[in-house]
């Protein structure tokens, strides 16, 4: 089976960084106001979007400078290199699936064993991030589609196409 990489698509991705420009822009012109509750929604703004602009540039930047992938899947497992990189073996993976509440991710529902251990394995900030993800999505983790080169049906498609073939082997 031949490995796939995916790769972020800067095109695409032009839109999240000129979003969070606009937003810290607003979050500027909040700042000047006389007005507390305005300064207070400003610094929120410039904090939340400054930093979402400083990920997406910095993730961008080191993947063009590096020329590496986002997503690597093998016949084995899926490595996700976002701020560090990540492995998501196959046999460990019960099931993907994307939501209907946010079409841009897609959730790792781990086999119940791996599910504990993980939780088990975790810091704090990272159980409440796993809990919270589980709440809202049904998994405790998922795989961001958002402005790759590739569009997220196809990739779900060849996940779970690699997790079946991955299953047969173990038989």
């Amino acid at each position: 089976m031949e490995e796939i990489r995916i790769y972020h698509s800067y095109k695409r991705n032009i839109g999240t960084l000129l979003a969070c420009l606009l937003f810290v822009a607003c979050g500027c012109f909040l700042l000047s106001s006389d007005d507390i509750v305005a300064k207070v929604i400003g610094i929120a703004t410039l904090l939340f979007f400054g930093c979402g602009l400083l990920l997406v540039v910095y993730t961008l930047t080191k993947h063009f400078l590096q020329k590496k992938p986002y997503i690597v899947v093998t016949e084995r497992s899926i490595v996700l290199s976002g701020i560090k990189e990540h492995e998501i073996r196959f046999c460990d993976v019960e099931e993907f699936y994307m939501t209907k509440k946010t079409g841009n991710l897609i959730c790792v529902k781990y086999n119940e064993d791996i599910e504990e251990q993980k939780i088990i394995d975790s810091s704090v900030a990272e159980r409440m991030a796993r809990k919270f993800n589980n709440k809202v999505t049904g998994a405790q983790e998922s795989i961001s589609v958002e402005g790759m080169t590739m569009d997220a049906v196809s990739l779900l498609d060849i996940l779970n196409d690699r997790l079946e073939k991955s299953r047969r082997q173990k038989r």
